[in-house]
Order: structure tokens, then C-alpha cells, then sequence
């Protein structure tokens, strides 16, 4: 071997006579090729990204050009490698990993941003955290708002941690946005009133001065629309409570909760065994125009007999509850209450719109997702504001969405009323099997209580009639008042 190696960079091996094994196989990517394939992967969303996202992903494939991965070298055969090269960009970019400890590493990354994303994380001792996230535009945004949706999603991060969303249609620019995004791992009352605190903490720090609640300020946001979520319910009452201890919990929340009408009717059709009468009872319960009437109809439910009667009533007349389903009972201003939607609907929407980004994310994958479709929604929105240009040619505004619902509607009472011939047989097998049923169980079935339910289930449809007469007579005093002004006023009919 040569000394002088610097003059000479070279060495020589000569090998002599027969090689007895097979040449070593291509097991090293040479670094032109493993240096490509490394940008490409840093340009992809990294914290989500796996083997079969990456091989599947357009810009591998630009760069393939129609040609397989091995083609580029036999080495990444073994795909294995790809692997190992994702493994590599994520430990880069985020070296404490993508759950907890690595959002208080992007948190502390980015706190002395202008307007960092990660507004807030902080642990408690009985194991609980709260990542709050949101821009500065969406505080401001949400403290200018009369009425928001909760509501929490479950499918998009994995694990125990769920993502808690603040959200509203806004009919002026057509559109359903998302005002804030929580994530925590506990849902006592406890939580959502940690959850509550650094929510409207954060707002107030935005917007330099106390958020208004209109209960207690005459003014601000009036109505938050839920499900019946008692965690999440009393959270939220112990917060203003804490914040105004002239009104107790319940009555804070007797002044500004809602509770969903689909979750409410949608929780009565899971039990299958109500007959259809005291089903409907159920269902007019959020109608009714007085008190009187909403405890009747709730009393003679519980008296009849049917399974699961008795808790249902008893959970509905929970004060807050109560005030929640009906707006004879509840103390939110009645202008509100009738502007102000009955369903989380578009909460649901902004879930499952978010959903299409990603499910099943890494705790760090989920915030940086919905940070980027924030991003996305709300510059969507300025430049509908600024250049009167849509996202799309549908027609979004209240009415087509309302002409759209009572379509749905209709096409579903449409589809109930004609059952299909499967329908119809299956049917038919159920009497046939529930008559042989009831002919055998004759001699054991209590004839005696059969009837007295009976007789509570025809006196709540009596009363219903009653209600439904009354209502008939005012409508009528009402159409007899019009004519007679109409003739005072020299109007005549159409």
C-alpha cells in the first residue's frame, strides 16, 4: 500500500485465482437515489405518512415516471427501507415524538410566534391534559358569534385523547367554520370546566377585554348548542358559575344551554320496545307551548307502563334538561331561542369534513391536520368576503339548505310509507311468529295488567287530542281576528 494516499488516492487489489461464492448482493441505495427519495418524503405530510401513502402518493410516483421502485436501484426491493426513511424525517422534525410530550415540544417551538396555533397546554394532577388550539382570527371571530355548537368527535385522533370542537354556520358567507379545537383525555364536569376556562381565557387575552355572555351582559353569545352531555353540561354551568356566583350552575345553564333535537329524538328510537303512541308523545314534548302541558304528557309517559318509561322521564325532568328540550322552560331569551338552530348539525358536518384529512391520527398528526384545513377554510372564507367568489356552484345559503332538508324528509316518510317486498315479508314472518307467540303465552299473560296499560296508553292519546283541539281553536281565533281587522282596514280576502 502506497504512503503518499493523498497524492495518490488509489489502491489496486489483485485477486488470483477462482472466486468459490456468488458476488454480495445490492443491498446498499446509492446516496443519489436515497437523497432523492428523502426529499420526497420531506415534502409529504410526515407525521402521518406511511409506506403505502408514500408508494400511493402522486409525487412518487411523477418521479417513477411509470417505472417500479426496484427499477431505480434492486436495493429497494426490500421496501422495508422506505420504512426506515420515514422513520428518519420524523425523528428529524419531531424528536419527542407525536404524542403528548411532542405538542408541548411544538408548543414551546412556537409560543413566541405572532400567532401560534397551540394556544395553550397544561397538565392537572389527576392525570389530565388540555391542548387548546386556535389562531387569533378565530377567537376574535367567535366572540362577535350569538350562538356556537359543541360537540366532541371521537374517530379522528386515536387513542383515549378526544378532540372537542367550537363550531357555527355563518349564513353570511355560506359556510360551516370551526372556532376552536380542544383535546383532552377525561370527560368529567371537572374537565370541561378546565376546558371552559382556558376556551374563554383565551378569547378575552385576544380580544383585550371581558367576553359577553347576553344572560349576563345583555349582549354576546346567547345560546350553546350541545347534546345531552351532563359532563360537558355541568362543566360548563361550575365555569359560570365560578365567573358569576349570582346564578347557580343550573341556572346559568337554564339561561344559555340547548340541547340537540336530533340526538333527543334519536335517543327515543334506540328503545325499540315503546309502542308508537307513547314514540309520538315523546316526541312532541319539545313543541308544547306551556308548562302545564309538557308535565302532563311527561307524567302520563312515566305512568304507562312501558320499559324504559319511568328513567326516561325522570332524566328529562332534570331542571337543565328540561330547559334544554323546551322553550317553555327555559329562561334564554325567546328571540334567541327561535333564531338560533335545534340541532348540532353542522358540528356533525365540520367532523366529518375534517374526517376526510385523516383518521385515526397520532395525537401531534391531528392538530397539525386541522391546523392545515383551518388554514385552508378560513382563507377560503376572506376570499369569498373580499371577492364575492365561492368555494363552489352549489347554492349553500339557509333557504336551499332548508328546501333541501324538507326534500330529505320527504323521501324519507315517502320510503316508510312504502315498504319494500323484503320489507313486507319480514313483516309478515314477525305476526306470523309474534301471533303463534302470543297464542301460547295467552294463559300465562296477566289480562288484567295488559289492559290498565292499555287503558294509560288510549288516556295519553286522548289528552294528545285534547292539546291538538286546543291548538286548533287558537288558530282559528287567530284567523277570525285577521279577518276582522282585514275588514276594519278595508282589506279584502284572497
Amino acid at each position: 500500500m502506497r504512503e503518499n494516499l493523498k497524492e495518490c488516492p488509489f489502491i489496486v487489489t489483485i485477486s488470483v485465482g477462482k472466486h468459490n461464492h456468488p458476488p454480495p448482493p445490492p443491498q446498499k441505495t446509492p446516496y443519489n437515489i436515497r437523497n432523492q427519495l428523502q426529499k420526497i418524503i420531506n415534502s409529504e405530510h410526515i407525521l402521518d405518512l406511511t409506506r403505502r401513502k408514500f408508494l400511493t402518493g402522486t409525487m412518487i410516483q411523477t418521479y417513477l415516471n411509470g417505472k417500479m421502485l426496484s427499477d431505480l436501484h434492486p436495493s429497494l426491493n426490500n421496501q422495508s427501507k422506505i420504512d426506515y426513511f420515514i422513520e428518519k424525517s420524523q425523528r428529524s422534525q419531531y424528536p419527542f415524538g407525536q404524542n403528548v410530550l411532542g405538542v408541548v415540544h411544538e408548543f414551546m417551538k412556537h409560543n413566541m410566534s405572532a400567532d401560534p396555533y397551540i394556544r395553550s397546554i397544561r397538565f392537572l394532577d389527576n392525570g389530565q391534559y388540555i391542548a387548546l388550539c386556535a389562531t387569533k382570527e378565530q377567537t376574535i371571530a367567535l366572540s362577535e358569534l350569538t350562538h356556537i355548537e359543541i360537540d366532541m368527535a371521537f374517530k379522528r385522533i386515536h387513542g383515549i385523547t378526544n378532540e372537542w370542537e367550537v363550531t357555527a354556520y355563518l349564513p353570511r358567507v355560506q359556510k360551516t367554520l370551526t372556532f376552536a379545537r380542544i383535546f383532552t383525555n377525561i370527560e368529567t364536569a371537572e374537565a370541561y370546566q378546565n376546558l371552559f376556562e382556558d376556551l374563554f381565557g383565551c378569547i378575552e387575552r385576544d380580544i383585550g377585554e371581558t367576553f359577553n355572555f347576553h344572560h349576563i351582559h345583555g349582549e354576546g353569545l346567547g345560546c350553546i348548542i350541545a347534546d345531552q352531555h351532563k359532563g360537558q353540561a355541568l362543566g360548563l354551568g361550575q365555569y359560570l358559575n365560578s365567573k358569576y356566583p349570582h346564578l347557580t350552575p343550573i341556572e346559568h345553564l337554564q339561561h344559555i344551554y340547548k340541547l340537540c333535537q336530533v340526538h333527543y329524538k334519536r335517543n327515543i328510537d334506540k328503545n325499540k320496545a315503546l309502542s308508537s303512541e307513547i314514540r309520538s308523545a315523546m316526541y312532541i314534548v319539545p313543541n308544547l307551548n306551556t308548562q302545564n302541558e309538557v308535565l302532563k304528557i311527561l307524567h302520563k309517559i312515566r305512568d304507562c307502563g312501558e320499559p324504559g318509561t319511568t328513567a326516561w322521564v325522570k332524566d328529562k325532568l332534570t331542571p337543565w334538561v328540561l330547559s334544554g328540550i323546551s322553550s317553555v322552560f327555559s329562561k334564554m331569551d325567546h328571540v334567541i331561542w327561535s333564531q338560533t338552530p335545534n340541532n348540532t348539525n353542522a358540528g356533525e358536518s365540520a367532523h366529518a369534513n375534517v374526517n376526510r384529512d385523516g383518521r385515526n391520527l397520532s395525537l401531534l398528526a391531528g392538530i397539525v391536520r386541522g391546523r392545515d384545513f383551518d388554514k385552508r377554510q378560513w382563507e377560503s372564507t376572506d376570499v369569498y368576503e373580499k371577492y364575492n367568489v365561492p368555494d363552489t356552484y352549489r347554492n349553500k345559503s339557509e333557504l336551499a339548505r332548508s328546501i333541501q332538508s324538507e326534500k330529505r324528509a320527504e323521501k324519507r316518510r315517502k320510503g316508510s310509507r312504502q315498504p319494500s317486498n323484503t320489507a313486507k315479508k319480514r313483516k309478515n314472518n314477525c305476526h306470523n311468529k309474534e301471533n303463534i307467540t302470543e297464542i301460547s303465552d295467552l294463559d300465562d299473560l296477566d289480562k288484567n295488567q295488559h289492559i290498565e296499560q292499555r287503558q294509560k296508553v288510549n288516556n295519553l292519546e286522548y289528552d294528545l287530542l285534547n292539546i291538538q283541539k286546543q291548538r286548533n281553536n287558537e288558530i282559528e281565533r287567530e284567523i277570525a281576528l285577521i279577518e276582522k281587522r282585514n275588514q276594519l282596514l278595508g282589506i279584502k280576502g284572497t
